[in-house]
């Protein structure tokens, strides 16, 4: 987890500013998953097959650029609060975890989509309940059924609240190739038994074994009901990721006499 500075010894009056954002919008950081350029086309180990490599072969032009997976990254969203002296003077900056975000980017552009619908997911394990995060767009052959909407699917009755779909109070934006997710810690989906699932410190790890075809992160075409007949198809898969701690990513907390140089503090 962050390093957090105690501001109790701060005076004044606590002003928010902003909206939250990810916890790495002014850094460049390394996704956590990446995958290679060219392999957007179905040759694929389909997800479940632990002796199959997740990268297919380059086989460009013949790739689709809008299913070409390239990466995925995972940013923890927060506020800044900065806390100001009886002069008006910033005496401390206190960085707040307020949820999780979740961007997957393609080679080409994600809509209009090719096919059906798409599917985008990682799975997850978050304490021992196999969680996939999930990002759906309709497709130009969509069934009435199909969604577009971020949502988490957790797979094992052990899950708090049960197997079960959640996406109450979830966002998703696309921006040219890039799919943005984001999962606010005060959504109504995180209420009852799913209160505090993803939280300041929570863990994503890799799904222990390959369940469900859900060994590696993935694109898919897809239908919301697929019956057997029609199971979506794996576009492209990356690698499976070691691990990302929920507010890892956030700045420490600041009292400005120890850094009066950090531009927070102006």
């Amino acid at each position: 987890m962050r390093k957090v500075t105690k501001l109790s010894a701060a005076i004044g009056t606590i002003v928010v500013l902003g909206l939250s954002v990810p916890a790495t919008a002014n850094d460049v950081i390394e996704p956590q998953i990446t995958d290679p350029a060219g392999d957007g086309n179905f040759i694929n180990g389909g997800g479940n097959t632990a002796n199959v490599a997740p990268a297919g072969p380059d086989t460009r032009p013949a790739s689709i650029d809008g299913l070409d997976l390239r990466s995925i990254t995972f940013h923890t969203l927060y506020k800044t609060f900065k806390v100001k002296d009886l002069d008006g003077s910033v005496a401390a900056v206190d960085y707040r975890s307020t949820g999780l975000q979740v961007d997957f980017t393609t080679t080409g552009p994600i809509t209009p989509t090719f096919g059906p619908s798409l599917r985008f997911s990682v799975p997850t394990t978050i304490g021992g309940c196999e969680t996939w995060f999930q990002g759906w767009i309709r497709g130009p052959q969509a069934t009435p059924n199909d969604v577009q909407r971020a949502d988490i699917r957790k797979i094992t009755a052990a899950c708090p609240g049960g197997a079960a779909t959640v996406s109450n109070g979830f966002d998703m934006v696309v921006t040219g190739n890039t799919m943005s997710l984001t999962y606010p810690f005060t959504a109504a989906a995180f209420t009852g038994p799913m209160s505090g699932f993803i939280d300041d410190g929570t863990e994503l790890g890799p799904p222990p074994a390959f369940i469900n075809a859900s060994g590696f992160p993935a694109i898919r075409l897809s239908h919301a009901t697929p019956v057997a007949t029609a199971f979506p198809l794996v576009a492209d898969e990356g690698p499976r990721f070691e691990a990302f701690t929920v507010g890892s990513d956030v700045p420490a907390d600041l009292v400005c006499a120890d850094e009066p140089g950090h531009p927070d503090c102006a």
